[in-house]
């Protein structure tokens, strides 16, 4: 957890940027063991499913880069306020499927173990850099700087695909709304998780830009 100077500098910037929330998207056969036991890092899936432990998750994780050129595999991988569209379309295009995009409370920011990359962390411009440059409040406003196009809100990060690498598993009371693209498919899954916010929204499953300029976002 960060120091009580750190923590409230991460929530000076979050109140100052009007940060809404943390942004995860991931298949939706993963949706029910994520709402029972939180999002897990890659290391904590590819061990269980390396020793046949699958039985801890009732079934295989279905993951989204088989890759995980980061190398952080004791990372989630988050967005701020809008998911990474550019990745988020190419998942897509390579995986047949279903998908669900998860909102995270902003508290994760500040109550846990975070890395601030304003770019995606697989580039070769920050990932060969120690990590001690990106967990900090002064990572955390650079995701914001640089030359930002005059239609961005204060809360977008610059680069679509600045991520915040979250340390661990986040628990379930972290997340605020499941959003779907499907209205049959969310019925389904409120059925069966009705106390769990799920809500029709097709606008997280576009470009950012097109999102606001139809009205659909913030």
């Amino acid at each position: 957890m960060p120091t009580t100077q750190e923590q409230l500098a991460i929530q000076a910037i979050v109140t100052a940027r009007n940060i809404p929330y943390l942004v995860h998207f991931t298949r939706v056969e993963n949706l029910p063991f994520i709402l029972q036991h939180g999002l897990q890092p890659r290391s904590v899936v590819d061990d269980a499913q390396n020793n046949n432990n699958n039985i801890l998750f009732g079934k295989n994780i279905i993951v989204n880069d088989s890759y995980r050129v980061d190398y952080k595999r004791e990372y989630n991988c988050l967005s701020v306020s809008f998911p990474n569209w550019r990745m988020f379309w190419g998942c897509r295009q390579n995986f047949s499927g279903n998908w669900v995009v998860l909102l995270f409370n902003t508290k994760i920011l500040w109550e846990k173990e975070c890395l601030f990359y304003p770019t995606n962390a697989a580039s070769g411009s920050v990932s060969a850099l120690s990590i001690h440059n990106f967990n900090n409040s002064i990572a955390l406003e650079n995701m914001f700087g640089g030359q930002r196009d005059q239609n961005m809100c204060d809360h977008d990060p610059t680069d679509v695909q600045a991520e915040v690498m979250v340390q661990g598993i986040i628990e379930p009371h972290y997340i605020g709304y499941c959003l779907f693209q499907d209205l049959a498919l969310l019925q389904g899954y409120k059925a069966l998780f009705p106390a769990v916010n799920m809500i029709y929204h097709s606008a997280m499953y576009s470009k950012r830009e097109y999102a606001r300029s139809k009205g659909f976002i913030r």
